[in-house]
C-alpha cells in the first residue's frame, strides 16, 4: 500500500517534532509527515503535495476549510473544544494511541478507495492441528516473531474460542476481529486503515484482538472470512498473514485452501495418531488433496518449561527449537 502525506501542523514546534518522530518510527504507520509550525507554510506545500490528512492545533480551528479537502483532526488539550468542528486527538497521550485514532479517523472520515495495486501480496500462513495442547498457539505466535524480528511485516490472527489473548493487559479492549468482519461489510474499501487502527504488538508481531466471544466467532460466514483473507492479501502491505486456527471457524477447509503453508503440529501418542489419521482421511474423502499438499507437519520434543508470558516466549527453548528448524529447512 503506498504511503500518503499526512501534515501535522500546530505552534509547538518540539511537540510536533516529537509527534513526527514517533510516528515514523512505526514500521506499518501507513502516512508519510510533514510538520509545520503555521497554516500560511502548510498551504503552501499544499500547491506542491497531496495531503490525505492534516492534524491542526486547536489554535487552527477556523482554518480548517483551507485544508482542501484533507481529512482534518485536531490536537487538544484535554477534551474536544467548543471552537473545533470535527474529529480531535488528546495530545497527551501514548504515541501508540495517537497513530490507532489518527487511522481510526482516517477510516470513518475518508471517501478514500484502495485500489488493487501491483505491490507485494502477503502470503498466508495457516497452523491448524485436529490434536489438543500440542503448543499450537505458542508455535503461531513465534513463527510470527521470528519472522517479524527479520524485518517483515507480519500480521497474526487467533481463531481459538478462548485465545486469553483478548484480556492480555496491552491489547486494545473494544474492538476484535469479529468487528473487523462486520466494519469490511459495511465499508471494505478503507479496510486497511481500518485494521491499522485496530492493530496491537506483541515483540514486533502485529496481531488484532481475537474474538472475546466463541458466540460471536462461531456467526462469522465462511464467505466472510474468505472476503476477508483475499482483501488482506491484496490490500495490505503485510508480507505475512499467520492464522492460528480451530474449528471454531465456518469453513475451515476452505480457509485452509486460501493459505499458501499450512503447520500442522503433531504427536506421536496412540490417539493423536488416530486423530491425525481421521483428519487426513477427511481431507481426501471430501477433495481437499492440495491441503495436504502444501502441509508441514511439525512434531516438537518434550520441554522442560515454558514461559507463562508472552513476552518471554521469544527466549524459551521452544524459540531456540522453531528458530534452528526454520533456518534448517529455509522453509520462509
Amino acid at each position: 500500500m503506498k504511503k500518503r502525506w499526512l501534515a501535522i501542523c500546530h505552534r509547538d514546534e518540539e511537540y510536533v517534532f516529537r509527534l513526527q518522530e514517533a510516528l515514523e518510527e512505526a514500521a506499518t504507520f501507513p502516512f508519510a509527515t510533514d510538520a509545520y509550525k503555521d497554516v500560511g507554510t502548510l498551504e503552501k506545500a499544499m500547491q506542491k503535495k497531496d495531503f490525505a490528512m492534516v492534524l491542526l492545533g486547536e489554535e487552527f480551528a477556523t482554518e480548517k476549510e483551507k485544508m482542501r479537502g484533507a481529512v482534518v483532526a485536531f490536537l487538544t488539550e484535554e477534551k474536544e473544544s467548543e471552537e473545533t468542528d470535527g474529529p480531535f486527538i488528546r495530545k497527551y497521550q501514548s504515541a501508540e494511541d495517537i497513530k490507532r485514532i489518527i487511522l481510526k479517523i482516517y477510516a470513518e472520515e475518508s471517501e478514500f478507495c484502495e485500489k488493487e495495486s501491483g505491490g507485494k501480496r502477503a502470503k498466508i500462513i495457516g497452523v491448524y492441528t485436529p490434536i489438543g495442547r500440542c503448543l499450537q498457539t505458542s508455535f503461531s505466535l513465534l513463527l510470527g516473531q521470528i519472522l517479524a524480528k527479520k524485518k517483515k511485516e507480519v500480521l497474526y490472527l487467533n481463531f481459538e474460542p478462548f485465545s486469553g489473548l483478548s484480556l492480555y493487559p496491552d491489547t486494545e479492549k473494544g474492538k476484535d476481529i469479529t468487528d473487523l468482519v462486520y466494519l469490511m461489510r459495511g465499508k471494505g474499501q478503507d479496510l486497511m486503515y481500518r485494521v491499522r487502527s485496530m492493530v496491537n504488538n506483541i515483540n514486533g508481531l502485529d496481531y488484532i484482538s481475537p474474538s472475546f466471544s466463541f458466540m460471536d466467532l462461531a456467526a462469522v460466514t465462511e464467505e466472510d472470512w474468505i472476503k476477508l483473507l483475499k482483501s488482506l492479501k491484496k490490500e495490505g502491505n503485510y508480507e505475512y498473514i499467520i492464522l492460528d486456527l480451530s474449528e471454531m471457524v465456518q469453513g475451515l477447509l476452505n480457509v485452509l485452501r486460501e493459505c499458501n503453508l499450512v503447520y500442522t503440529i503433531t504427536r506421536k501418542d496412540g490417539i493423536a495418531v488416530t486423530k491425525m489419521n481421521q483428519y487426513e482421511m477427511l481431507l481426501k474423502e471430501y477433495e481437499y488433496e492440495d491441503v495436504m499438499n502444501k502441509t508441514k507437519k511439525w512434531e516438537f520434543p518434550l520441554f522442560r518449561q515454558l514461559p507463562a508470558d508472552m513476552e518471554q516466549l521469544p527466549y524459551s527453548e521452544l524459540a531456540i527449537y522453531i528458530r534452528k528448524r526454520m533456518e534448517a529447512e529455509d522453509e520462509l
